[in-house]
């Protein structure tokens, strides 16, 4: 039996962790207000004008600089571990360029998986995401995801499809001065057991391979956009993300965003497998192309049966280089000065109205 000593000790320790993290996640809100929308604001208006290309990097280095804060801290100081496989280590030399990342989805948290292994490449800053547009109208991380060239869809097809065109249209015209790393989740949505039922019967119906841990893919945007960019990128990174099953079943994994930053009782474990393909690997033609699409995720499920089975992917780790300690608050320090020189104009611009309206 613990003795009263160590209860009140542990119970000071997760008090401190969940008041840190309440901290951290105000320190996100009012930063991604300051530097996500005010001050993307003032480059759109004073930047853009001038040096088009220059507005697009600096809001590159605003998103890498905030999203490397949230993996650095959650890996400091809140014990999450990505631990990650596959081949990406010894090919990322050969094709260091624009890549294509298709995922699954299964919790918000894979958005931390992606970047830590964005962020082991120096190419956090350069994610877009597509994402659903009702993103778009979420407080503050909406008008963020906005100037950071996301895509936004309503899985309406008709309606996507020129959305999709004319966004990856954009990133092409700017890929000359910046490089990108476009992430897809085929899935179009996260996982639970309902959805896994009713996409197995699906595929039942469409004599497709049903897939035992992961959605039938929606191949239609991941091909338009492969056919669109295959002159821009030099791979596809093939993402494989995977949560013991011991902490949660589909539709209620483990680590959440909550474990993930406010509660450290054990060091939370994801598991991702990364493997490049080669562009000159990957079909031309449409029909073939959608095949290959659905057998990348047949090949993906065949992972998950053996991570499941095994507790760990059938592929060599990747070792990253250790990141020195003092890291992360460099980043934390840069957002936050420049998050407050946005609050300070935005206090200085709505003391201007006021006065004026005064008089």
């Amino acid at each position: 039996m613990p003795s009263i000593l160590h209860r009140l000790v542990l119970c000071a320790h997760d008090s401190l962790i969940l008041l840190l993290g309440l901290t951290f996640a105000l320190w996100i809100w009012l930063s991604t207000f300051s530097a996500g929308n005010i001050v993307p604001i003032l480059s759109l208006l004073f930047l853009k004008p001038f040096a088009p290309w220059m507005h697009e990097v600096f809001l590159d280095c605003l998103a890498g600089v905030s999203w490397n804060s949230i993996i650095e801290y959650a890996e400091r100081v809140c014990k999450f571990k990505t631990i990650v496989t596959g081949n990406l280590a010894e090919l990322m030399v050969r094709y260091p360029g624009n890549k294509l990342i298709l995922c699954n989805h299964v919790s918000a948290v894979d958005v931390l998986v992606i970047f830590f292994v964005a962020s082991k490449y120096g190419k956090t800053g350069n994610l877009r995401f597509f994402a659903k547009k009702e993103l778009i109208f979420v407080p503050i991380f909406g008008l963020a995801a906005y100037f950071l060239n996301f895509v936004f869809l309503e899985r309406n097809w008709i309606k996507d499809m020129s959305r999709i065109r004319q966004k990856l249209l954009e990133i092409v015209g700017s890929s000359r001065k910046r490089s990108f790393w476009l992430v897809i989740f085929p899935e179009g949505t996260r996982i639970d057991n309902s959805k896994l039922k009713k996409s197995q019967e699906f595929a039942i119906s469409r004599n497709l391979q049903p897939l035992k841990h992961l959605l039938i893919p929606r191949v239609k945007g991941p091909s338009m956009s492969i056919q669109i960019l295959k002159e821009e990128i030099d791979s596809i990174l093939d993402l494989t993300i995977a949560y013991d099953k011991r902490y949660g079943d589909y539709g209620n994994t483990r680590p959440s965003l909550v474990d993930a930053f406010l509660k450290r009782k054990i060091e939370w474990k994801v598991h991702v497998n990364a493997d490049l393909i080669p562009v000159s690997d990957i079909p031309q033609d449409q029909e073939s192309l959608d095949d290959w699409l659905h057998q990348i995720f047949v090949q993906k499920d065949q992972k998950l049966e053996r991570f499941h089975a095994d507790g760990v992917f059938p592929a060599r780790p990747c070792n990253f280089d250790v990141l020195p300690g003092y890291q992360p608050f460099i980043h934390i320090i840069v957002y936050t000065l420049v998050a407050a020189f946005g609050l300070w104009t935005f206090v200085q611009g709505i003391s201007s109205i006021v006065a004026y309206a005064r008089h």
